[in-house]
């Protein structure tokens, strides 16, 4: 992003996470979680990648609507998830929540009054190397 000229405003829940990705990146990474976003009208987009779902599945709802407060009209967020039917704990004991895409869509559009929400699905794997399911939400205020 920072190549292709944007402005980018980084976070990540982890401090040493951000510390890494100062260091990468050559600018300050705050240290955030999303249910602490309370920016307003403040982003072109905001992009979550692998990083929503950790959060549980009660604070989603929550998150979403500070997400959609924080950008501007037009404004863009991309999430990524792992996808499943319940929320719980992979084999290197990291929690996730595990919704399928119709709840994420769901989860989407029942908090704020989005002009779209798309999802997208794939086959990947994540750190831990197993076959995953993912999805993303694109929502577009």
């Amino acid at each position: 992003m920072l190549a292709a000229g944007f402005s980018v405003d980084a976070s990540d829940g982890s401090a040493e996470l951000a510390k890494i990705a100062s260091t990468r990146l050559g600018q300050p990474v705050r240290t955030m979680k999303f249910n602490e976003l309370n920016a307003v009208e403040a982003y072109d987009g905001i992009y979550a990648c692998a990083s929503l779902t950790h959060a549980h599945r009660s604070e989603l709802p929550g998150i979403c609507a500070k997400i959609r407060t924080a950008l501007v009209d037009g404004g863009v967020d991309w999430a990524s998830f792992k996808t499943g039917v319940h929320e719980g704990k992979d084999s290197l004991g990291r929690y996730y929540n595990y919704l399928s895409p119709n709840e994420l869509v769901t989860c989407w559009q029942d908090n704020g009054p989005w002009t779209c929400v798309e999802i997208e699905s794939w086959v990947g794997s994540g750190y831990d190397q197993q076959v995953t399911n993912w999805s993303a939400v694109m929502a577009y205020r």
